[in-house]
């Protein structure tokens, strides 16, 4: 469970300061340390972008950590985000990001969440 002594790095314990939700999250340091890592590996722009979002409700903090999940997950994979503003893919419809491909073009990312797990369509 979170207590005093877990230690939140900046970016984590701004969010849980000026969050609408007040759960435990996060309440292991296993977590503490994951928010953070995910906080930062966000450019600026869009961590100012994401925030809003984060510190929304609790389902609304959940599904953006989640995109934020699978973006750095597929960038440590080598497929780094190139398009973090909602792409349109080629049906028309509006996707989380895209990501590099080695041959020179991008696949979309869509992320779905059900609360009970991730799924990238």
């Amino acid at each position: 469970m979170f207590t005093e002594a877990t230690n939140l790095g900046p970016l984590t314990q701004r969010l849980k300061n000026e969050a609408a939700w007040h759960d435990s999250y996060p309440s292991w340091p296993e977590y503490a340390d994951e928010c953070e890592r995910l906080l930062n590996f966000l450019p600026a722009e869009q961590l100012e972008k994401f925030w809003p979002r984060l510190e929304a409700k609790k389902q609304r903090r959940d599904e953006t950590l989640n995109e934020i999940r699978i973006a750095w997950f597929l960038d440590s994979l080598g497929y780094p985000v190139s398009d973090w503003n909602e792409p349109v893919d080629a049906c028309g419809h509006r996707v989380e990001f895209a990501v590099s491909l080695p041959t020179q073009t991008k696949a979309f990312v869509e992320v779905k969440c059900n609360g009970l797990g991730i799924g990238v369509k």
